[in-house]
C-alpha cells in the first residue's frame, strides 16, 4: 500500500466530511407492507463503490490500490449501516433481525461469490445463500473531489463533495422470495459537514425511516 493511499485513508478517518442534501427520489412497492410483514431477517450486502479522482491524484495510485480503496469503503459502509439498524432496534424502532455483516460476507465467500460481481447474482439465490427474506444493496459514487485534503476526505467514505464534485447514494431493499424491489432510495449529496461515515449513514437513513415500511 502506497504512502499516498495511506494518507488518503488517514485523512478519511480523521477529518470531517463535506456534504449537503441534494436531489432525493424514493420508490416504495405498492405491496411493500405485505413483504415486510413476512420478513424476519435482513442482510446488508457490501455496497458497490466507484471513485473517480482528478488526473493528478489518479496518477499517484495504481488501479489495484484504487480498487482496494473502493472495496474497503464498501465494507465500511456496510458495517456502518448495520450499526445504524442495531441502534434503531435497541430503541424499539426496528423489529426485524439484521444479519451480522461478517456472517453475510463469509457466506458469500463460502458460496464462491465475488463481492465485485454481486449485481450479477439473482436476489432469490442470494436469499437462499444468506437465509434471509430481504437484502439491502446499494451504489455509492463520487466524481472529481477537489483536493487531497477535505475533498478526498469527504469522498473516500462518501461523506460528500465540494461544489465541483458529485456524490450519489442509491439504496435498494429487495425481497428474496420473489426478487422484487420493495424500496429504492436515491440521494445526491453536495457540500456541508458531518462527523464521520456513521453520521453520513444516519443522515441518509433518517430521511426515509418514516416513509418506508421496514423502519416504521
Amino acid at each position: 500500500m502506497s504512502f499516498f493511499k495511506n494518507a488518503l485513508l488517514f485523512v478519511a478517518i480523521s477529518m470531517p466530511f463535506v456534504w449537503c442534501i441534494g436531489q432525493t427520489k424514493l420508490y416504495v412497492h405498492p405491496q411493500a407492507e405485505d413483504y415486510v410483514n413476512t420478513t424476519n431477517t435482513i442482510a446488508i450486502l457490501p455496497f458497490q463503490v466507484t471513485m473517480e479522482l482528478r488526473p493528478k491524484e489518479r496518477e499517484r495510485i495504481s488501479e489495484e490500490e484504487l480498487k482496494e480503496m473502493e472495496l474497503e469503503t464498501a465494507v465500511s459502509i456496510q458495517k456502518s449501516m448495520y450499526s445504524w439498524f442495531l441502534t434503531r432496534k435497541k430503541r424499539g424502532k426496528f423489529s426485524k433481525e439484521i444479519q451480522d455483516p461478517n456472517r453475510t460476507n463469509n457466506l458469500l465467500k463460502d458460496a464462491g461469490i465475488d463481492r465485485q460481481k454481486l449485481s450479477e447474482i439473482d436476489f432469490v439465490k442470494l436469499g437462499e445463500i444468506l437465509e434471509v427474506e430481504c437484502v439491502i444493496s446499494g451504489v455509492f459514487s463520487a466524481v472529481k473531489p477537489t483536493s487531497v485534503g477535505v475533498g478526498i476526505a469527504s469522498w473516500v467514505f462518501l461523506g460528500g463533495s465540494t461544489t465541483t464534485s458529485k456524490t450519489t447514494a442509491n439504496i435498494n431493499f429487495n425481497d428474496t422470495r420473489q426478487g422484487d424491489l420493495t424500496v429504492n432510495y436515491y440521494k445526491a449529496l453536495r457540500s456541508g459537514v458531518v462527523k464521520d461515515k456513521d453520521d453520513l449513514i444516519n443522515v441518509l437513513m433518517r430521511k426515509i425511516t418514516r416513509r418506508i415500511p421496514y423502519t416504521k
